[in-house]
């Protein structure tokens, strides 16, 4: 998945094979000015950032949300320059 500009996008739907609670996010393009960061959607829907959930260009954050869990990736601050390629695994 590419983005380009502010976004949320749930990262639960985007896995597959048994292993979806577990898996690998790799980031990698030019975030520019935008902060890229993981977020829960709770029971009243409200989107909270996790604890050390910031992501960098060019790593790789291993994620074990469990099977119930909405996780999502929420990009801000996106400039012109902006361009992520997002790029998910499941562990088996």
């Amino acid at each position: 998945m590419i983005i380009t500009g502010n976004e949320r996008v749930s990262l639960k739907s985007k896995t597959v094979g048994p292993y979806g609670d577990r898996y690998i996010i790799y980031l990698s393009g030019n975030l520019g000015s935008a902060t890229a960061t993981l977020q829960y959607k709770d029971e009243l829907g409200t989107f909270v950032p996790l604890e050390d959930g910031v992501l960098l260009i060019n790593s790789q954050n291993r994620i074990e949300p469990g099977r119930e869990a909405n996780l999502y990736l929420h990009v801000t601050g996106a400039d012109g320059a902006t361009n992520i390629a997002v790029t998910l695994r499941s562990l088996s």
